[in-house]
């Protein structure tokens, strides 16, 4: 089980309910929106947006990060 808290990802063993792994995402810009919309799976990935405006994918076995990109910028945003 994954569970997203604002810069935060936790994984779960839903069996034993022990915390597998956590990973901090830590923002490179201002924060766009602190909406909190969880994670997708694909291919042994997480998937997640950043409030930053980034979209990031955690190794699901560890939780470390594969890879990032920007998706939205905050002086897009205030324009």
């Amino acid at each position: 089980m994954y569970l997203t808290i604002d810069k935060t990802v936790v994984a779960i063993d839903a069996v034993t309910c022990r915390e597998r792994w956590v990973t901090n995402w830590e923002p490179k810009s201002t924060p766009l929106s602190p909406a909190n919309r969880g994670v997708a799976i694909k291919d042994g990935h997480l998937v997640r947006g950043t409030s930053d405006g980034y979209l990031i994918a955690l190794s699901m076995a560890d939780g470390k990060l594969m890879w990032s990109r920007q998706i939205a910028s905050p002086k897009a945003a205030s324009t």
